[in-house]
C-alpha cells in the first residue's frame, strides 16, 4: 500500500480534454481539471466563483445584436450594439435617450431662409438635373467657384435650457451645419461637417428660439433629406447593416471615429462621435480611389453636356442614350473617373480670387496645326475684371496676367465674350493658363465661364446618384471633368457591389487599411481617405494582391509590430526591408509565414501578440514575434483543450484587468474563459455558462481598476424569447458585503428605503429567483409576479436574479504509487484539506462525483462550536481534516460545487490519497 499527502492544487492550470487527462508524464496535469465551469482561475493559483450579471437593457424587439467597444481613453468609452439596421450606444451603462422637447422643425423648403450667395442656389428635390430621388428634400447646388448655396431656419422652443436633438439624413453630397442662439451663430452646435448618412446630433438651446443651417460650400450638390427634432425614447440610429452581417463586421477606430467593414456585399461606413450625446453613421466613401481598370469599349464611351459636365449619357449622339444604368460595373453610389484626350472646363466664378482649373497648354503652332491655340466663352450676369493668367512654373503657382484673345494687348475683361480665340508662341513648352477675378477685381454676380482646348485633357471623377435615373442624370461631378464629348477611357471603382468591397479595417504606420479576397489596400499617409494613385512618393497609395498561392479569403487584418492579415489559407505578415522601416508603395512585401488559416471570426490583440481563430473555427492561435525570424509565428494554445470548443468560436474579446482573460462566445451559447498570462506560464481555459440562456455576443469597456465585461444573453422568460444585455460584475463585486453580484440577469438595489417587496424585476417575469441580502443569501426562492416579489422581511441592500452552479472536478488522481505513478492502481482520497477565503460555508460542497442522488455531495461541516452552517467569512479558512468517503476506485477524482448566490474562493486543496501499489 502507498499514501501521499500532497498540495495538490493551484487551480490556473484550467480544462484539460479527457482524453489527454492521462498524460501523467506532463506535470501540468496533475493540478488540471476535467470540469470547471464557472469558477474563474487566478494567475496566483486560487479559483473563485465568477461574478453574477446586471441586466441593462432589451435589444430592440429582442433581436440578436452585436456588442463592441468604442474606446477613446480609459475613461471616455461607449458600448456600442449593432443590430438590425441599427445601432444603439450606452454611455456609463445607460442607453443613449431623449427627452420629450416641444419643438418641431418646418419639413419644406419653404420653412427655411435662402441664405446662397452667386454662385449657389436651392431648390426642392426632383428639380435640379430632373432627377427623382423618391422622397421629399432640399438640394442645395454650387454651381460657381466662390458660391454657397445655404438654407437657415429659425425654430421655436418650449423647453429652453433642456436638451434637444435633430435626426438628419443626408441623401449625397455632403452638408455643413450648425446651430445657435442668433443667426449665423453656432454657440448651441459648433459648425460641422455632415457626410451622407444618418446624424443624430443633440444640443441644449438657452433661448426660446434656435437657428439651424445648411449649407454647401463646394461645387456640386448636397441633398438634405430630412431634418427633424428626435422624439422621446431610446436613440436608434438607422444603419446599412442587418443581423446577417453581424459575423462579418470589423472595426478600426482613430479618435472620434470609427471604420466600419460589413464583408464584401456592404459599403464600409463611418461611425462618428462628436459628443457622447452626438453620433453619426455616415459612408465611408473616398472618391479618389481605388480603381479598377480602364475600360475602352466602344459601346461604352460616355459623353458629357458641354456645358453642363453632370449631365452624363452612354453611348454617341446618335446612339441609345441608356446613360451607365446598365453597366455591370457602376452600380448605385459607385464612382467614375473618366479620362479625356482634349480639354474643357465649364465653371461659374462668384467671387474674388477665384479662378478656374488650368488648362496645360503643350505643342507646337504652325501653318498646318496650332497646338496652342484654346477657345472661350464668357456668359451669365456680372460686374468685375476677368483677367487670364499663365504660369512656366506649375499648376498651381507662378501665374502672370496674360492678354484676353489672339493678337490683342488688352488683359482686362468687363463684358461676356462669344467664341473667343487666344494662343500663345511658346512652341514646346508647357503652359498653364487659367480665367478669373483677381483679388479686388469681383464686384457681384456670376461669370459662367466654357474654355475648350484641342491638347491635353485629364481625368475627373463623378459619382452616379443613389437610384436608377433617367438620361442626363447619372451623377455628380466630384472632381471636375477635363473634356467635352465622348470618353471611351473609364474607370470604375474598384470597391463596389460589382467587385465587391472592402471587408476589414486597420490602422497602422499612419495609414488607413483594407482587405477585400487577396487585395490589400493602404491609405495615402496620414489621409485615411484618400487613395489617390498619382500621389506620387512614399506617402503614397499601397495597393497589392495577396499572393499566397491561390484566392484565399482574407478574414481579418491586425496591427501589430508588423501588419497581419489572416485568411481562410494562411497568416500573412506586410514587410518592409527594415524592421523599423514604415511600409510605402516601393519597400512592401507580404510574406505568409504558416498555412493555418483562419476562422470568420475577428481576431484579437494583446499588447504585441494576437489571439485567433483556426480555420475549422475550435481552435485557438497566438501570434508570437520571433527575433531570429524577424516574424510572426503562430502557435495553437488549445491543443491539450479542444473539447470545449466543440461548438465552434462565434467572437473573441480581451480583458486587461484585473488579469489578461479573453472571453471566446461560442456558437452553443457558451462561454470559455482564458486566463492568459504567457509571462507567468498561465494558460487557463474554463467554461461559463449563464443561467438560463444564451451568450451571442461579449464585449469589453476598459475601467479603472477592472475592466468591464458585457455579454448579449438570449433566454427564455414567461414563455417567451428575450434578448438581454448584461454586464458581468467585477470580482470585486462578488465578496460576501452588503451586496454580492452573484445571480445573472440580476437587478440591484444600493441603500433603498427598507422593504420587503422589491419591484423592477419585469425581465425576469414568472422566473424563479435567488436574492443576496443585506450581506448574505437568502434561503428561499421566489417568483417573479407582475414585476416584484415580496420577502419574508424588509431589507436596504439586495440583488435579485437567476441561480448558477460553479463546478470544478479534479484530473485523474495518478500520483503517489510507490513504485510511481498510480495510473492505473486502486486508490481512495482519505480526506482532504481546503483553503478557503471570500465564501458562505454552507454553499460549499465536496465529494466525489457530481449528481448521485444515491450518494450527494459534502456540506462543509460545522467544526468550531458557535460556528453556524450559513457563516459567511472573508478570511483565511484551513479546517482540519475533511472526511472524503469516495471508496477504492481505479479513477478517484475530487468534485467541487457552489451554488448561487453562495460565493467561495479557493486557494489551494491539499489530498490525503492511498494506492495499493
Amino acid at each position: 500500500m502507498g499514501r501521499v499527502r500532497t498540495l495538490h492544487h493551484a487551480f490556473n492550470i484550467g480544462v484539460v480534454d479527457k482524453d489527454k487527462l492521462p498524460r501523467v508524464d506532463l506535470e501540468r496535469m496533475r493540478l488540471a481539471a476535467e470540469q470547471q465551469q464557472n469558477l474563474l482561475p487566478l494567475t496566483t493559483g486560487a479559483m473563485f466563483v465568477r461574478p453574477g450579471t446586471e441586466y441593462i437593457a432589451e435589444t430592440p424587439s429582442s433581436e440578436e445584436v452585436l456588442l463592441r467597444e468604442f474606446v477613446f481613453g480609459a475613461t471616455d468609452s461607449a458600448l456600442l450594439e449593432f443590430g438590425d439596421e441599427k445601432l444603439r450606444i450606452y454611455n456609463s451603462d445607460a442607453l443613449l435617450t431623449r427627452g420629450a422637447v416641444t419643438s418641431t422643425v418646418g419639413s419644406d423648403l419653404i420653412d427655411y431662409t435662402d441664405i446662397s450667395t452667386d454662385g449657389g442656389n436651392v431648390q426642392d428635390t426632383g428639380i435640379a438635373f430632373g432627377a427623382t430621388y423618391g422622397f421629399t428634400g432640399i438640394e442645395l447646388n454650387v454651381t460657381g467657384q466662390g458660391g454657397i448655396a445655404g438654407i437657415r431656419q429659425a425654430v421655436s422652443t418650449s423647453n429652453a435650457n433642456e436638451q434637444h436633438a435633430l435626426r438628419i439624413r443626408v441623401h449625397s453630397g455632403s452638408l455643413r451645419f450648425k446651430c445657435g442662439s442668433a443667426t449665423g451663430t453656432d454657440n448651441f452646435f459648433a459648425k460641422t461637417t455632415l457626410k451622407p448618412g444618418t446624424h443624430s446630433l443633440a444640443f441644449t438651446p438657452t433661448t426660446s428660439s434656435y437657428y439651424i443651417e445648411f449649407t454647401r460650400e463646394e461645387n456640386g450638390v448636397g441633398v438634405l433629406q430630412s431634418c427633424q427634432v428626435e422624439a422621446a425614447g431610446v436613440v436608434e440610429i438607422d444603419a446599412p447593416w442587418t443581423t446577417n452581417d453581424l459575423q462579418n463586421v470589423r472595426l478600426a477606430q482613430s479618435a472620434d471615429v470609427i471604420f466600419v467593414g460589413v464583408g464584401i456585399t456592404g459599403r464600409p461606413q463611418r461611425i462618428e462621435r462628436r459628443s457622447a450625446e452626438s453620433w453619426s453613421i455616415v459612408e465611408f466613401a473616398p472618391f479618389d480611389g481605388p480603381w479598377a481598370n480602364y475600360i475602352y469599349a466602344a459601346e461604352d464611351q460616355i459623353e458629357f453636356n458641354s456645358t453642363e459636365f453632370f449631365q452624363l449619357v452612354k453611348g454617341t449622339s446618335s446612339g441609345p442614350n441608356l446613360g451607365l444604368d446598365n453597366h455591370p460595373a457602376v452600380g448605385p453610389k459607385d464612382f467614375v473617373k473618366v479620362e479625356h484626350s482634349d480639354r474643357g472646363v465649364n465653371t461659374v466664378l462668384s467671387a474674388e480670387a477665384q479662378f478656374t482649373d488650368p488648362i496645360r497648354v503643350t505643342g507646337i503652332k504652325s501653318a498646318n496645326w496650332h497646338d496652342r491655340e484654346w477657345t472661350y466663352t464668357i456668359s451669365g450676369t456680372w460686374t468685375g475684371t476677368l483677367k487670364w493668367q499663365r504660369s512656366f512654373d506649375a499648376a498651381d503657382f507662378g501665374y502672370k496676367d496674360f492678354r484676353e484673345s489672339t493678337a490683342s494687348a488688352t488683359i482686362d475683361i468687363t463684358t461676356n465674350k462669344t467664341s473667343i480665340k487666344n494662343e500663345d508662341d511658346d512652341d514646346n513648352a508647357i503652359v498653364y493658363y487659367r480665367l478669373g477675378f483677381s483679388r479686388g477685381d469681383y464686384t457681384s454676380g456670376s461669370a459662367e465661364i466654357d474654355i475648350s482646348y484641342g491638347g491635353y485633357g485629364g481625368t475627373g471623377i463623378f459619382r452616379k446618384h443613389y437610384e436608377s435615373l433617367t438620361v442626363g442624370s447619372l451623377g455628380n461631378v466630384i472632381s471636375p471633368i477635363k473634356g467635352t464629348g465622348l470618353s471611351s477611357a473609364w474607370k470604375p471603382c474598384a470597391w463596389s457591389s460589382y467587385y465587391g468591397f472592402p471587408s476589414a479595417p486597420a490602422l497602422f504606420d499612419g495609414r488607413l487599411f483594407w482587405i477585400r479576397f487577396d487585395k490589400i489596400w493602404g491609405s495615402i499617409s496620414d489621409a485615411y481617405e484618400s487613395f489617390d494613385e498619382d500621389f506620387e512618393g512614399d506617402a503614397g497609395t499601397i495597393a497589392r494582391s495577396i499572393a499566397t498561392g491561390g484566392v484565399d479569403g482574407a478574414q481579418w487584418i491586425l496591427p501589430l509590430q508588423r501588419l497581419v492579415v489572416g485568411t481562410s489559407g494562411a497568416t500573412i505578415s506586410a514587410r518592409s526591408s527594415s524592421f523599423d522601416t514604415p511600409l510605402t508603395p516601393s519597400d512592401f512585401t507580404l510574406r505568409a509565414f504558416d498555412s493555418v488559416g483562419c476562422a470568420n471570426v475577428d481576431a484579437v490583440s494583446v499588447d504585441n501578440r494576437g489571439i485567433f481563430v483556426e480555420r475549422s473555427g475550435k481552435k485557438l492561435f497566438h501570434l508570437v514575434f520571433d527575433g531570429g525570424e524577424r516574424d510572426y509565428k503562430a502557435h495553437e494554445i488549445s491543443k491539450l483543450t479542444n473539447d470545449i470548443f466543440d461548438a465552434g468560436v462565434k467572437q473573441l474579446a480581451v480583458q486587461r484587468r484585473p488579469e489578461t482573460r479573453i472571453w471566446a462566445v461560442l456558437n452553443d451559447g457558451s462561454v470559455v474563459c482564458l486566463v492568459y498570462e504567457p509571462e507567468d506560464e498561465v494558460l487557463a481555459f474554463t467554461t461559463v455558462i449563464v443561467a438560463d440562456g444564451e451568450v451571442e455576443s461579449v464585449a469589453v469597456l476598459p475601467g479603472s481598476s477592472a475592466d468591464n465585461v458585457y455579454f448579449s444573453v438570449k433566454r427564455t422568460i414567461d414563455g417567451s424569447t428575450v434578448r438581454y444585455v448584461e454586464k458581468l460584475a467585477k470580482d470585486s463585486e462578488a465578496l460576501p458585503n452588503n451586496i454580492c453580484v452573484s445571480l445573472d440577469s440580476s437587478k440591484i438595489y444600493r441603500d433603498i428605503s427598507s422593504t420587503a417587496t422589491l419591484t423592477g424585476l419585469d425581465h425576469l417575469e414568472g422566473e424563479e429567483v435567488r436574492v443576496w441580502a443585506d450581506g448574505s443569501p437568502l434561503i428561499d426562492t421566489y417568483t417573479v409576479t407582475s414585476g416584484q416579489i415580496t420577502l419574508s422581511t424588509a431589507v436596504t441592500n439586495a440583488v435579485v436574479g437567476l441561480p448558477y452552479t460553479a463546478r470544478y472536478k479534479s484530473a485523474r488522481l495518478a500520483y503517489g504509487g510507490e513504485g510511481g505513478t498510480a495510473m492505473g492502481q486502486i486508490k481512495k482520497v482519505n480526506n482532504i484539506n481546503m483553503v478557503l477565503t471570500e465564501f458562505v460555508r454552507d454553499g460549499v460542497k465536496y465529494g466525489p462525483e457530481f449528481d448521485n442522488a444515491d450518494h450527494p455531495l459534502d456540506p462543509l461541516p460545522v467544526l468550531v462550536d458557535g460556528v453556524s452552517a450559513d457563516e459567511i467569512s472573508s478570511t483565511v479558512f484551513d479546517d482540519t481534516k475533511l472526511e472524503f468517503d469516495g471508496g477504492w476506485d481505479v479513477d478517484s477524482r475530487v468534485c467541487l460545487e457552489v451554488r448561487s448566490p453562495n460565493v467561495a474562493k479557493f486557494v489551494s486543496l491539499i489530498l490525503d490519497v492511498e494506492t495499493n501499489g
